[in-house]
């Protein structure tokens, strides 16, 4: 079981991270080294050779794999950080959550599903269907993935702002006339238009995602119910689809009067004439 667990833990860390973890070779001198002691432990940081990590007896699972295998890669509990001013050592631990570190805390409570739950409203009034012009402050795509900041370029390097310094975390960066500014609210730019707002996500494995802005439509086309030969030259009626989760856009489906139900009931209202005619009546 224990086995099962520190696999699965890899796993995570793979997603999640860029550390990748491999097989102890012979010639490899420092290496973690997983025993069944009691207790669930293990060192903080590299010690060098063979690094004990201890999954005993109620400590084979998931989580607690992940929680020891960090600490051997050199990860502390955030409740250290005022061990380390009072002895002077600097931890490198940021004052703030950084974006991904609130990204990853909502994914591990699905806080961004519960979100919704709980917060419905009308479709918006805009002035454009695509929702160009939208400048709210949803921060999360239709499957809850929390929106990567405009200004950083990870984990998503893109062109569509330049790449923050790190050093204003007030707010200062202006927004552009796209709305993209040190911010990670659902937005769409001129340059990477889509079928409504969008953003890159702090998934690994979703690129960009849309977000959940409904636009009002201002007219609606309803497709023709009538038979009727005054209705038989009407124009086309076009329905646009939903856009998918993905991002992209439905095809068009096109209505048009049957021509074949319309040469039928001119057919039958020639012969109905025919008929009258022999029989005098016009």
């Amino acid at each position: 079981m224990a086995r099962s667990a520190v696999l699965q833990a890899f796993s995570h860390i793979h997603k999640v991270t860029c550390i990748r973890f491999r097989q102890k070779e012979q010639h490899d001198a420092d290496f973690i080294k997983f025993i069944s002691d009691p207790g669930c432990w293990s060192g903080i940081g590299r010690v060098g050779g063979g690094q004990l990590l201890s999954l005993g007896t109620g400590c084979d699972n998931v989580g607690t794999a992940v929680h020891e295998i960090t600490h051997s890669l050199g990860v502390w509990h955030e409740q250290v950080t005022g061990v380390g001013k009072k002895l002077g050592i600097s931890l490198k631990s940021r004052s703030t959550l950084s974006n991904i570190d609130v990204a990853q805390l909502r994914d591990m409570y699905d806080c961004n599903l519960q979100m919704d739950t709980n917060k419905t409203g009308p479709c918006l009034t805009l002035g454009h269907s695509d929702g160009r012009d939208y400048r709210g402050d949803l921060d999360h795509t239709v499957d809850g993935y929390t929106c990567q900041k405009w200004t950083e370029h990870y984990p998503r390097a893109h062109n569509l702002t330049k790449a923050s310094s790190g050093e204003d975390e007030s707010g200062a960066v202006k927004e552009d006339s796209d709305g993209l500014g040190n911010h990670n609210y659902c937005r769409n730019p001129s340059k990477n238009r889509r079928s409504r707002p969008w953003c890159y996500t702090t998934k690994t494995e979703q690129e960009w995602q849309v977000c959940d802005v409904s636009v009002c439509s201002t007219t609606t086309t309803t497709p023709p119910t009538s038979t009727k030969r005054s209705e038989t030259r009407r124009t086309p009626s076009v329905r646009r689809l939903a856009p998918t989760s993905s991002g992209t856009r439905g095809r068009e489906v096109t209505t048009r009067s049957n021509p074949r139900h319309r040469h039928q009931d001119q057919t039958s209202r020639r012969k109905k004439v025919q008929s009258k005619t022999k029989k005098g009546e016009i």
